[in-house]
């Protein structure tokens, strides 16, 4: 069986609940492959028998049912997104809270990038794809302030390259599964990024997930993603304080 998941990578990450339950109702003789962008994330899942990061890659006629899962359109919470693509197959998802599937050598990948290094607390911050100057200076703001009142290291994160001068800046050098290895290095992750707050879900580290367009479905969220309003240093600062987090 062949299932496509459209979408960027919060797509990719909230398809992985379906992705189970697929397995389980077509039962252990159905060898699924799940082909997307991101498909690295799937490695080394128990219900998946192998990946394709492009349909070119996949003969339609090798597979004896093909489903497809489209991206759901409009802004939701990550917990509705994995409920809107288990309702396209009518399918129920007991346990909805996305898994990314990390072994030891995912750490041994991502040790040569120095995350150990990093002093406690460790934060990830996913930044946007495209930073404007001014976007770029609320970052920094939130880090200088965060570092003056926790003392923290940060990880840059980011699909692309970013000129950023504070912490260690892996931003567009991680594939999907090397980010969420970094991810499950950290204590907390803050993003405006859904895909990136997704991941943090996935591999069990609070979030601060930031929409100052008023457009933030935090309804029926999952457990450890709290909301912001702003990226502003008193904000953040406020919301962190809020948290009972723990250091790993």
């Amino acid at each position: 069986m062949l299932v496509v998941v459209e979408g960027d990578i919060t797509e990719a990450v909230c398809a992985e609940p379906v992705l189970r339950v697929i397995a389980q109702k077509y039962g252990p003789q159905c060898r699924l492959t799940v082909c997307h962008e991101h498909a690295d994330l799937y490695t080394g899942h128990p219900a998946i028998a192998s990946v394709a990061y492009d349909e070119l890659e996949v003969t339609a006629g090798q597979y004896h049912k093909i489903i497809r899962l489209e991206s759901p359109s409009g802004p939701m919470s990550i917990r509705k997104r994995v409920s809107a693509l288990a309702q396209q197959i009518g399918v129920n998802v007991p346990d909805d809270q996305p898994q990314i599937n990390l072994n030891g050598f995912d750490t041994l990948r991502t040790q040569r990038f120095g995350i150990g290094s990093i002093q406690r607390p460790r934060l990830a911050l996913g930044l946007e794809p495209m930073l404007t100057e001014q976007r770029l200076g609320q970052w920094n703001q939130i880090c200088q302030a965060i570092d003056q009142q926790l003392h923290g290291g940060f990880v840059l994160l980011a699909e692309r390259r970013t000129e950023c001068s504070t912490g260690k800046n892996l931003t567009g050098k991680l594939m999907a599964r090397e980010s969420a290895s970094v991810l499950s290095q950290c204590d907390m992750l803050i993003t405006t990024e859904k895909g990136y707050a997704a991941m943090a879900v996935a591999v069990h580290i609070p979030v601060i997930l930031v929409d100052d367009s008023n457009q933030n479905d935090s309804d029926n969220e999952f457990s450890g993603i709290v909301a912001a309003a702003e990226l502003s240093p008193d904000v953040i600062l406020s919301v962190i304080m809020s948290m009972d987090f723990k250091l790993k």
